[in-house]
């Protein structure tokens, strides 16, 4: 991730580098990092979203950050940024896909 950050020619996979990095940190119970990695992944992928549209990419990054704030019991939070994600991943990438499938998982158990 560092490297991507100071490299200009690595930039453009930085977004898919968190999202990974905060995968590993959610499973192995480090919500803090991965809310961080999260919090990085947002805005880097919603400046590259035209305002309005539905992304997939922007839904897995509202996932990420979904996932990690209801690690850290944040669940009003968590409920916020699941909803958006399952706003953006069922329209973008449909209702079976499993980004979409875990969003309203969770969203069901909070």
């Amino acid at each position: 991730v560092r490297l991507m950050e100071s490299d200009p020619t690595h930039r453009p996979s930085l977004p898919l580098a968190l999202r990974h990095r905060a995968m590993v940190h959610l499973r192995a119970g480090r919500f803090a990092e991965a809310l961080g990695d999260g919090e990085r992944l947002l805005p880097i992928v919603r400046a590259n979203v035209p305002e309005g549209a539905r992304s997939s990419s922007l839904g897995i990054a509202y996932l990420t950050l979904g996932e990690a704030l209801a690690g850290l019991g944040r669940n009003a939070e968590a409920k916020t940024a699941l909803t958006e994600a399952l706003r953006h991943l069922d329209e973008a990438a449909g209702p079976t896909h499993p980004g979409t499938v875990q969003a309203r998982t969770l969203l069901g158990r909070l």
